[in-house]
């Protein structure tokens, strides 16, 4: 009888390296999904207004359409490693910041915006170094 191997598609879960990226990746894009849904929960809560929901939305969606090229470009020029950890740490220092603003009750539109913004920047250099 012939031997079962593992898909084509699962035999790189069988580097360590590529299972800690894979399970760093998960925690951190659940993160992000959960805080982008707490922003937009908070930004309907302080304004009352969709156009603010949508506001702060495209403003973390926007940086990836408009500027992903250029990031692409600096992506090409870093080594993957630092990259990552670089915006994996932008991306925490942007959710503490967040936390931080919810913690100590100053929750502003203004605020928020920044913070969405910032974290849109995050994530469209960390899909550029994903995919080169």
């Amino acid at each position: 009888m012939p031997r079962l191997t593992a898909l084509p598609t699962f035999v790189a879960f069988r580097h360590r390296n590529f299972r800690l990226f894979f399970w760093g990746y998960v925690v951190s894009l659940t993160g992000v999904w959960m805080q982008r849904v707490a922003q937009s929960w908070m930004v309907l809560d302080l304004t009352n207004s969709a156009f603010y929901v949508g506001l702060v939305d495209a403003l973390g969606s926007l940086p990836v359409l408009f500027f992903t090229l250029y990031a692409g470009a600096v992506a090409d020029q870093v080594a993957k490693h630092r990259m990552v950890l670089a915006t994996q740490t932008a991306a925490m220092l942007v959710a503490f910041a967040f936390a931080a603003m919810v913690y100590l009750h100053q929750e502003h539109i203004a605020t928020i915006v920044v913070l969405a913004s910032l974290m849109g920047v995050a994530t469209m250099v960390a899909m550029c170094s994903w995919w080169r």
